[in-house]
């Protein structure tokens, strides 16, 4: 028999398994409901990252970017080097949330800022911007549809009326910036909208793409050591950002005359990034790599032609005929990477590079050879299958630097030591003897 309860004792007993659940659970153990203070951290932590990858352009000679503020007058300044600014507004919003629209809060809000700016600066902006992670509202032509309003701003001509729905917006926006239609219509030719910003999640990734690009000494940089530099560049942005450095300003301004001047250019100042500033963040993570330098160094050769001892002694280890082949193709790999070093850093620290990065193999290469050295039968396929193996696990916990070597250079450089006689993949013997 089927037995039905009333609704009534169904709330009733659902009211108190969830009192029960409730009562025996703890809230560091228990996911909240909603937690908005993580969600306005990820917002400001996007913005400082973003303010970061436009920073990278600072680290550019040929950029055009000369100075970016955090938080001055708007989110991101960026002065170009003719003193002209572009102010920028990043705005987040969720995936799955609602397109911005021309009449959101946050749009209108944003555009009253840039028109006090052009009111209160005239001619010191060329553009201004706002950018997102999400997506604006383009699906129809309409005055919901702010990319369209600012194209029918940008077209219309210097003495030119609005119409239709831009005239609508352009109303809005004189009646809540307290500003003359003329100014209004300046601002929104040069205003523009731009969604290409990366999604919340892919921020870090972004910024580590701008540093590599931008920065010198990143070339060679692991991720690990390039979302090192990201973090440090984001603190500096934040720091710039929330004023930390107004902290020190009482005990500046109690030795100076000039207080109020002074006290203007101090948080003006704490808020400027420039290219010394960057430098000077990344060089605490970058800096120079200790570099590994061996007992008896040797200098770096191109492959000889013909009969090889790195041939013969692979041959004395089993590898195959192929294996041998990839391996003079790795070593000419290693000895070229050798070369553009030299071009790059000078003939002094490539050979410093070269000691580095032969000393790790030459210790990897023993302890392979360690760990497959057999009195029966050849052990050489399985001594590079090991030294693979730990050139793996170097690279997973982080080992010595690799000087961004990628596994067939690392293995090029192993097969340039066996024929300087430093590896080898069987038991030592007489090559002068061998075939």
């Amino acid at each position: 028999m089927q037995i039905t309860y009333a609704p009534v004792y169904s709330k009733t007993i659902r009211f108190y398994f969830e009192e029960w659940m409730m009562s025996s659970q703890s809230p560091d153990t228990v996911a909240p409901q909603g937690d908005a203070g993580a969600e306005t951290a990820q917002r400001y932590f996007y913005q400082y990252s973003y303010t970061a990858v436009l920073a990278c352009a600072l680290m550019d000679t040929d950029s055009d970017v000369a100075e970016i503020y955090c938080e001055h007058h708007d989110d991101i300044l960026a002065k170009r080097r003719d003193n002209k600014i572009h102010a920028i507004q990043v705005k987040t919003r969720q995936l799955g949330s609602e397109l911005w629209k021309s009449g959101d809060k946050e749009m209108i809000d944003t555009l009253v800022r840039f028109a006090k700016l052009e009111h209160d600066f005239p001619d010191r902006f060329w553009r201004y911007t706002i950018a997102t992670n999400h997506q604006f509202f383009e699906v129809r032509e309409n005055g919901s549809n702010l990319p369209y309003l600012l194209r029918l701003a940008f077209e219309l001509a210097v003495d030119g009326v609005p119409a239709g729905c831009l005239a609508t917006f352009v109303q809005k926006l004189v009646k809540a910036a307290e500003c003359d239609q003329p100014l209004v219509l300046g601002m929104l030719k040069k205003a523009n909208c731009d969604h290409r910003p990366p999604k919340l999640d892919d921020i870090l990734n972004e910024l580590c793409d701008a540093l590599r690009l931008s920065c010198a000494d990143s070339a060679d940089a692991s991720y690990g050591t390039l979302a090192a530099a990201a973090d440090a560049l984001t603190a500096e942005v934040a720091r710039a950002s929330s004023l930390r450095h107004s902290q020190s300003i009482p005990l500046y301004l109690s030795l100076r005359w000039d207080a109020a001047d002074a006290e203007t250019k101090l948080l003006i100042g704490g808020k400027r990034l420039t290219r010394e500033r960057i430098q000077a963040v990344l060089k605490t993570v970058f800096g120079t790599p200790e570099l590994l330098s061996p007992a008896n160094p040797s200098v770096p050769r191109a492959l000889p032609a013909g009969e090889t001892r790195l041939r013969k002694k692979l041959d004395a280890g089993g590898l195959s005929a192929m294996t041998v082949d990839v391996a003079r193709d790795c070593y000419s790999a290693a000895f070229k990477q050798q070369r553009e070093w030299a071009a790059k850093y000078g003939e002094k620290k490539a050979i410093e590079r070269y000691h580095h990065i032969s000393t790790i193999m030459r210790a990897e290469a023993a302890q392979a050879y360690e760990e497959t050295v057999s009195d029966v039968g050849l052990f050489g396929r399985e001594m590079l299958r090991v030294l693979r193996e730990r050139l793996r696990l170097r690279r997973q916990s982080g080992g010595a630097e690799l000087l961004g070597c990628v596994d067939e250079h690392l293995l090029g450089y192993a097969y340039m030591l066996t024929d300087d006689c430093k590896v080898w993949w069987s038991k030592a013997f007489d090559l002068s003897k061998a075939s």
